[in-house]
């Protein structure tokens, strides 16, 4: 089945997302999103969460970011699935991911979540841990 468009998802579940909301993040999470939003409705439908509202959601540091108010530790729950999700997802395509830094200096740099073709394609490098010698 084909994702939703953002403007889609906005409209079919708007009972829960701010008038005002900008969806900051690219298509390869919307699979996620979508299924996130369905998972939320379901949790909705079935209790009474009438403060919940999500604020924002955005990509910051290479993760999906959900800023919402209101609902309680089953919402918080799904929220903290979502955006673990995010952590190895193409930002992109929705492919298999990893964290990639835009500069070789990663302190300084911004940070993608993204495929090994993507990271090539926009010139995004790996990120290297580096283990302690103690």
């Amino acid at each position: 089945m084909e994702p939703l468009g953002f403007s889609q998802l906005k409209a079919k579940y708007s009972y829960f997302f701010d008038p005002n909301i900008k969806i900051k993040c690219e298509y390869g999470w919307q699979k996620i999103i979508e299924d996130f939003c369905a998972a939320i409705a379901l949790v909705l439908d079935n209790g009474d969460y009438k403060d919940f509202i999500i604020k924002q959601l955005r990509q910051k540091v290479g993760i999906l970011t959900i800023d919402y108010d209101g609902g309680d530790d089953l919402i918080k729950e799904i929220v903290d699935f979502t955006e673990r999700l995010s952590y190895n997802t193409c930002e992109v395509c929705g492919d298999s991911g990893e964290l990639y830094a835009q500069a070789k200096w990663a302190k300084w740099s911004l940070y993608k979540t993204l495929c090994h073709e993507h990271a090539i394609q926009f010139y995004y490098y790996e990120i290297k841990i580096r283990k302690s010698s103690k």
